[in-house]
């Protein structure tokens, strides 16, 4: 079913609410992403949190996870040179009293900057949880990455769109929505079709949905991401 047309008033104002206050935004990497202590070329303007950590993602070709919670009203520091990601990223959450925790290789988490004696049992839960959805995050991407190598036309990093998924408890997808079209009617439907009933591993308890997954253009990745086809 195409997301794009005759959309109900409910569902726009759910897709407005998802563009200012994403649960959790992961940009789809590919398995050959620089090191995180290569540098990178970044240029990206000091604008909303949300907006800057989207295009961090695809320009260091990084998974990233933020909790709607922390990145609500914050604003980035403008970045423009080159940097390893780590460094990028730091100085890009400069005065927004957020912190990078690295995820493996593969991306970042944020979690608040508290001082020692500022934690609180509140905050405590709040990193914890943040970590573990972190690592659910992972096998999220690595799910839907499968999923979308399956078929030519949705191969990762050949087009951009804003996707959001909601699973059930045993990790199906039982509903997603493009937020943002591929560009294409077919690949627009191609891409509902393999996400809607897509099987991903159980959710962590608290886990915030919706799920929304950035899938970005990355020609450079486009030749290995997905390997031997199936």
């Amino acid at each position: 079913m195409k997301q794009e047309t005759c959309v109900d008033a409910a569902t726009q104002r759910r897709r407005v609410r998802a563009c200012c206050a994403l649960a959790f935004a992961m940009t789809l990497a590919a398995t050959a992403a620089p090191a995180q202590n290569d540098t990178i070329a970044f240029d990206i303007a000091a604008q909303p949190l949300a907006r800057a950590l989207s295009s961090f993602g695809t320009v260091a070709r990084l998974q990233l996870f933020v909790d709607s919670g922390l990145i609500a009203g914050r604003h980035s520091t403008a970045i423009k040179g080159r940097y390893p990601s780590e460094e990028a990223l730091r100085r890009l959450l400069a005065g927004t009293g957020l912190l990078p925790h690295p995820v493996g290789d593969k991306g970042f988490t944020l979690t608040p900057l508290l001082s020692a004696a500022g934690v609180t049992p509140a905050t405590a839960v709040q990193s914890h949880a943040s970590t573990r959805h972190a690592a659910y995050s992972a096998a999220v991407l690595a799910g839907v990455r499968r999923a979308l190598c399956r078929h030519e036309r949705t191969t990762p990093g050949t087009f951009r769109s804003l996707v959001q998924l909601w699973l059930d408890e045993s990790g199906k997808v039982t509903t997603s929505a493009l937020l943002t079209s591929t560009g294409e009617d077919a690949r627009d439907a191609a891409l509902t079709s393999i996400l809607d009933g897509l099987a991903l591993p159980p959710p962590p308890p608290g886990l915030p949905q919706p799920i929304t997954l950035l899938l970005a253009p990355s020609p450079t990745m486009v030749p290995t991401v997905c390997g031997a086809r199936r």
